[in-house]
């Protein structure tokens, strides 16, 4: 081995600087050649379309190849890394469920104590409904509105303030896979707050859907319009100051006011009609529903304002996340 190895060695030395450099560009220009047929050309889109495994460290061989994953089609969506950032951001929620879960359950369940403490039997909602039975889906709401809202944006915005904002950027992820993942995350934190104050307040108010449809899809509509209100207001954030303001002064406001302690129909015409251009109005409506077949407003309307709603504050963050906004500095 030795022998051979010296003879090798002596060869290679051989061989003039100039030469090497015309082999190794000649290299260099066949394997771009052949990178162009493969993955740009025509047979390309059949080769990309076959890559439906999940990317890992391990399973990308070339700087090429990997740039051609970020170059591929919208119909062969990387459904894995969504679903990896949708678990981060659940992981991210369970660490800390004293602040995340718990406190929002513990504020409602108060909201709750003090309300019928204070008004006792007395009042009553709108068919003669006890007032706890009417303010507990009310609640339920408000409390899912706030956990979606401030987890979305609180991730965006620790992620920029802590230079973690990389994971987003850094993987082979689209802005829709980007946007589904991170919407996911603090729609599943709403709706996790809601289920387990629901489940909390059995023995102080017993609360069984009547239209368990309404009262899921109204819940699961809610949520992520407020988390993808929530990673617009963390995109756009600088600072903690910037979201605590939003959250006081647009969001817990337009709760407050959505109807979620009282019936609209005990305010004067004018408030009346300014509650119709509320959109957690229609949530802590169409949620109500659900639960005890009682409505304010028009439920049609209702659907129509949290599609709307999901449509447009869809559009608006995967255009913001597609320019990057606010998250490359």
């Amino acid at each position: 081995m030795t022998a051979l190895a010296q003879v090798a060695a002596r060869k290679f030395r051989a061989i003039p600087i100039g030469m090497a450099a015309r082999v190794w560009g000649t290299a260099v220009r066949v394997s771009l050649a052949l990178e162009r047929a493969l993955f740009r050309g025509p047979c390309g889109r059949h080769i990309r379309g076959l890559w439906s495994r999940p990317v890992t460290e391990h399973s990308l061989p070339s700087t090429a190849f990997a740039a051609t994953l970020r170059r591929r089609p919208v119909e062969r969506a990387n459904w894995y890394g969504a679903w990896t950032l949708f678990r981060k951001e659940i992981r991210r929620v369970l660490k800390m469920p004293g602040y995340t879960v718990f406190a929002p359950i513990v504020t409602a369940v108060l909201y709750l104590a003090v309300f019928t403490i204070a008004f006792g039997g007395d009042v009553r909602g709108p068919g003669g409904t006890a007032l706890a039975d009417f303010m507990a889906p009310g609640l339920v709401m408000m409390a899912i509105v706030n956990a979606a809202f401030l987890n979305a944006s609180a991730s965006v915005l620790d992620g920029k303030m802590n230079g973690t904002i990389a994971d987003l950027l850094m993987p082979p992820l689209s802005p829709l896979e980007v946007v589904l993942g991170v919407v996911g995350g603090g729609a599943f934190t709403g709706c996790l707050v809601g289920l387990g104050l629901v489940v909390v307040m059995q023995p102080f108010v017993p609360l069984l859907p009547e239209q368990p449809v309404h009262a899921v899809l109204f819940a699961v509509a809610a949520s992520s319009a407020m988390a993808m209100a929530g990673l617009i207001t963390g995109l756009w954030a600088r600072t903690w100051d910037h979201l605590a303001s939003v959250a006081s002064f647009t969001v817990m406001p337009l709760a407050f006011l959505s109807g979620a302690f009282y019936s609209i129909e005990r305010l004067p015409a004018d408030w009346q009609m300014a509650s119709q251009f509320n959109p957690i109005f229609y949530m802590v409506d169409g949620f109500r529903y659900g639960f005890i077949g009682v409505v304010d407003g028009s439920l049609a309307l209702g659907v129509g304002v949290l599609a709307a709603l999901n449509i447009g504050l869809g559009l608006v963050c995967y255009r913001l996340v597609a320019n990057g906004y606010n998250m490359k500095h």
